[in-house]
C-alpha cells in the first residue's frame, strides 16, 4: 500500500467525482487542492462539488507538485488509462480507504485503488492497481482482483475467487467461490458467473426485460 501525501487532486469531474470528493471531504488527513478533467468542452466550472477546478492534468500536476492523484471513473479503461497517465509522469496515486470500510490486516491493497462507504475486503485478499469496491462491495478471503477492476455497489467476489484486469462487475453482480473469469470481462447486474471464462467476455443470467401495464389501476 501506497504512502498517500497529503494533498490530493482529483481526475474526473463527472458523477463519481461528486461521490469522491464527499468521501475526501470527511478524512481530517487529506488536503484536496482540486479536480482536473482534459475531456470537458465548452465553458468550464469553477468548481466542481466545491474543490478548485484546475483545468487540464497537465496543469494540475505542474501547480501542485507535490500532489497525490486519484481517478474518479467507474469505467475501467478509463481508469487504466488514467492511472498509468500519472504513473508515467513519476507522480503518486492516492489510495482511498474509506473509514467505514472493514479491512483485514493482512489484506493487500495496491496503489489508486478505492474502497468505498461499507464494503468488506477480508482476509488474504488481493486488490490489483486501481481498482474500486463502490459502496457495500464484497470481497472475501483469499480473493483477488485485477488491476483496475471495477465493483458496482453490493457486488460481490467468493472465497478464492479472481478477476483479470480491468473487468467490471455490475450492481449486485456476484462471483461464486474460486471462480476465475478473464481480463476485460463484464458481469451484468444481477447476475453471477459460477464458471471460469476466457478474456473479455460477458456474462449475464437476465432474462427478458418486460414492463406491463398494470390493469388493476385507473389512470
Amino acid at each position: 500500500m501506497n504512502l498517500n501525501s497529503d494533498s490530493v487532486v482529483v481526475i474526473g469531474s463527472g458523477g463519481f467525482s461528486n461521490e469522491i470528493i464527499d468521501y475526501l471531504n470527511t478524512m481530517p488527513s487529506v488536503n484536496l487542492v482540486g479536480v482536473c478533467d482534459d475531456y470537458l468542452l465548452g465553458i468550464l466550472p469553477k468548481q466542481v462539488r466545491g474543490a478548485p477546478f484546475l483545468g487540464t492534468f497537465d496543469a494540475a500536476k505542474k501547480k501542485y507538485p507535490q500532489a497525490s492523484f486519484i481517478v474518479a471513473s467507474g469505467l475501467p479503461k478509463f481508469r487504466e488509462e488514467s492511472c498509468e497517465q500519472v504513473l508515467a509522469v513519476g507522480r503518486n496515486l492516492y489510495t482511498l480507504l474509506h473509514p467505514s470500510a472493514i479491512i483485514a490486516p493482512d489484506a493487500e491493497i495496491a496503489s489508486g485503488c478505492i474502497v468505498a462507504p461499507y464494503s468488506i475486503v477480508n482476509s488474504g485478499a488481493k486488490l490489483g492497481r486501481g481498482c474500486v469496491l463502490n459502496v457495500f462491495c464484497s470481497v472475501a478471503h483469499g480473493a483477488r482482483l485485477g488491476p483496475y477492476t471495477v465493483m458496482s455497489p453490493y457486488s460481490a467476489i467468493n472465497g478464492w475467487g479472481e478477476t483479470g484486469r480491468a473487468c467490471f462487475l455490475g450492481t449486485r453482480a456476484t462471483i461464486f467461490p474460486k471462480v476465475k473469469i478473464g481480463d476485460r470481462c463484464e458481469i451484468d447486474s444481477h447476475s453471477y458467473a459460477k464458471a471460469d471464462t476466457e478474456d473479455c467476455m460477458i456474462i449475464t443470467t437476465r432474462g427478458e426485460y418486460r414492463v406491463l401495464k398494470n390493469r388493476l389501476e385507473k389512470r
